[in-house]
């Protein structure tokens, strides 16, 4: 009678037992942790790269419902066109020669600021300044920048500018039409 007592028990224990287990185990407790981010990360950037792989061999455009796929049709046509050509060249040559040129302002800027001068820590401030400013101070300078009435433009304009141009609500023509 008490094996069978045991062996009840052990039944009614194990799901706990095994709810801790999972829990316990660091293996799957990190498999766990990751799998939101791999599935934000997957939607962000996999379903868009999956939609522009099939985009791409179909004739999908805007305002049409119709979708075919013309399969290397529409790349065939893009290298046959002397703009696309030229745009491609373009790109490529700017990519290599902006890359060497990073490179060896890089090593020369690294060479300068392995040794000690005054004002050391002022450098490595603006160049690290990019990268620790946040996108949303720019956004706030461009918006400052087009305001139509406290505009660094209109202030400029304005003190160039004839009293006339003052009475107006705003003397900056950029302005003025990007508020519109």
């Amino acid at each position: 009678m008490r094996a069978s007592t045991d062996v009840q028990t052990a039944h009614a224990e194990s799901p706990v037992r095994r709810r801790t287990r999972l829990a316990d185990n660091e293996a799957w407790l990190g498999r766990a942790m990751l799998a939101p981010a791999i599935i934000y990360i997957v939607a962000l950037v996999g379903v868009p790269f999956l939609l522009a792989l099939f985009y791409s061999v179909t004739n999908i455009s805007v305002g049409h419902t119709e979708v075919r796929f013309v399969w290397l049709e529409n790349f065939t046509s893009a290298l046959q066109n002397p703009t696309f050509l030229r745009a491609l060249k373009n790109s490529f040559l700017f990519a290599v020669f902006s890359q060497l040129l990073v490179i060896v302002l890089a090593t020369i800027l690294a060479s300068a600021l392995q040794k000690d001068f005054p004002g050391k820590w002022l450098v490595r401030l603006l160049i690290l300044l990019p990268w620790v400013a946040p996108i949303s101070l720019g956004s706030i300078g461009w918006l400052w920048i087009f305001e139509p009435i406290y505009s660094v433009i209109r202030s400029g304009w304005v003190s160039r500018t004839s009293r006339s141009h003052r009475s107006s609500p705003c003397t900056s023509g950029a302005c003025c039409r990007w508020r519109r």
